[in-house]
């Protein structure tokens, strides 16, 4: 390494460190320092599960989910289009064709040891019960739909790293048949959300508001454990929406090894 180069970094430190004593300390430039909450933070904190004010709330302990899903739903639904648009740019640029490989599965796992071949199938049961659980008590604890639906995408990458991408066609891992149940998880969320409009309500409403006569979508399971009204099934919808999604983008990647390209 040069002196210029050692010399500059340093010039570049001092610069840069009163900046970062001011940002964390000091709140600048931000709203408030970071011991206080800003008003729209408590705000929502205060409401979204505040069973005495329930024009107001989300029926969700999760404030995460609640903000997404509820107070900016529909922005939250513009990132799930934009991520289908890119998968659909994705497949339109890299789709191809390849001879049929299924046969030739059972050669290469053969090949694989005992232990390889049951640890792998531990693993990946692991992964799709614990993406799973993301998404459903996402409503309830950190997680959600996206990060369910992004756990769930490591189960084909799994697969290939253990049995390449040979076995990914015999267990209907199929770019065009995860595409569809992509498409399918995107018009039933669509279809949740317009469902309030049908009934005299607004889009994307959750729970009662004041000027809709739509009554708002069940809050609570049978023994009061909340159900956060639409918020658990647009998790569900999403984890399924992303997890196709990755997985799909994820296949193409690995279109190249042994001729396949994923399509049917």
């Amino acid at each position: 390494m040069k002196g210029a180069d050692i010399v500059l970094g340093v010039v570049i430190a001092a610069a840069l460190l009163p900046i970062a004593y001011a940002a964390v300390f000091y709140g600048i430039p931000s709203h408030t320092g970071f011991t206080a909450l800003r008003p729209l933070a408590r705000t929502i904190l205060t409401v979204m599960f505040n069973k005495l004010d329930r024009l107001a709330w989300t029926a969700s302990p999760e404030g995460v989910t609640s903000v997404l899903w509820d107070y900016r739903g529909v922005d939250t639904l513009y990132e799930t289009m934009v991520l289908l648009t890119a998968i659909m740019g994705a497949v339109a640029v890299l789709h191809t064709r390849g001879v049929d490989i299924v046969k030739r599965v059972s050669l290469r796992r053969s090949a694989l040891s005992a232990i390889l071949d049951r640890t792998s199938r531990v693993v990946v049961w692991l992964t799709l019960i614990v993406s799973a659980a993301m998404a459903v008590n996402g409503h309830l604890t950190p997680g959600g739909g996206f990060v369910g639906g992004s756990a769930l995408a490591v189960v084909p990458v799994l697969l290939v790293a253990v049995f390449t991408a040979l076995l990914l066609p015999a267990l209907g891992f199929r770019n065009v048949r995860m595409l569809r149940v992509r498409m399918a998880a995107l018009l039933t969320l669509i279809t949740v959300v317009t469902v309030p409009l049908t009934l005299g309500g607004y889009f994307f409403q959750n729970q009662p508001k004041p000027t809709s006569r739509f009554p708002g979508y069940p809050p609570f399971f049978p023994g009061g454990v909340p159900l956060g009204g639409t918020l658990i099934l647009l998790n569900i919808i999403e984890f399924v929406a992303v997890g196709m999604a990755f997985s799909i983008a994820f296949l193409y990647l690995t279109a190249g090894e042994g001729g396949e390209g994923g399509g049917e």
